[in-house]
């Protein structure tokens, strides 16, 4: 994924809760 593909993705996640975010990017870590 682009950079602009995980800021909007970070976006919409984010109107939704923190926790989906931060299971977002431990699945960008991993």
């Amino acid at each position: 994924m682009d950079k602009k593909t995980i800021s909007q993705k970070l976006y919409f996640m984010e109107g939704m809760s923190d926790y989906k975010v931060v299971g977002f990017w431990e699945k960008l870590k991993n």
